[in-house]
């Protein structure tokens, strides 16, 4: 049984996952492990009814789900009210984790499907998280309606195609100088290459990128950081339409 500071007790990591957070600079609270504790049980019970994870081992989502999601703060740094969005957030990696840690970010979780928009909306409730806002839809719906236009200061995407797919469907929700951090593999330079029509389109440019690897088994990826210097008309016009 699941117990308030470790895992299952037959678990081959009992009472040592907080480590690892600890090693990639994230110490946690007390409270904030029971509360992803109960994030962990609630995920493998949802996943036997809906694909919210491929990942069965607890150990494997601690390490890329919660603690993969906090790596995302290196790139930003959190403050009271900063505009967060999730971007096909799934279920909830990175946005969940994050607010979790800083809870003093205002989190918007944007899920089209409506099965695991439900799972995140039941997290919520149950660890009674607040100033969190859930959208059931596409973000492209989001721009077409004219909603959250210019909306957050940053917004995150996790497992949602290659960088020049999602521009066009999360730079118009950014406010001018807001940021974009994106992560992905060893294919990053190549894909922000291949990126560089649409960046123009948004008035947006490659800021930088950063390096990442996690206990702990040294996984590795790169988060890409795009920063939207001006309101791109022509392409959010084509959206718009």
């Amino acid at each position: 049984m699941l117990d308030h500071v470790g895992l299952r007790h037959n678990s081959v990591i009992a009472g040592n996952p907080w480590d690892w957070f600890k090693l990639a600079g994230f110490p946690l609270e007390m409270g904030q492990k029971e509360q992803l504790l109960v994030y962990l049980r609630e995920l493998l019970k949802w996943n036997q009814r809906i694909n919210l994870t491929s990942l069965r081992r607890e150990e494997e989502i601690i390490a890329k789900h919660f603690l993969g999601s906090l790596a995302f703060l290196r790139a930003f740094e959190p403050a009271p009210g900063l505009e967060v969005a999730d971007l096909g957030a799934g279920a909830g990696f990175p946005g969940l984790p994050i607010k979790i840690y800083r809870p003093e970010i205002c989190l918007t979780l944007i899920e089209a499907s409506q099965k695991k928009a439900a799972f995140l909306k039941h997290i919520g409730r149950i660890l009674g998280l607040e100033g969190v806002r859930y959208e059931a839809q596409r973000s492209e719906a989001l721009i077409r309606e004219g909603n959250y236009l210019g909306s957050f200061d940053l917004i995150l995407c996790r497992a949602v195609g290659k960088v020049g797919k999602v521009i066009p469907f999360s730079l118009p929700l950014l406010k001018v100088g807001g940021s974009l951090v994106v992560q992905k593999g060893e294919e990053v330079e190549e894909e922000g290459q291949a990126a560089a029509r649409a960046l123009a389109d948004y008035q947006a440019r490659m800021e930088k990128v950063i390096p990442v690897e996690l206990p702990p088994k040294g996984t590795r990826f790169n988060l890409l950081v795009v920063k939207k210097n001006g309101v791109g008309t022509a392409s959010l016009h084509s959206l718009l339409q």
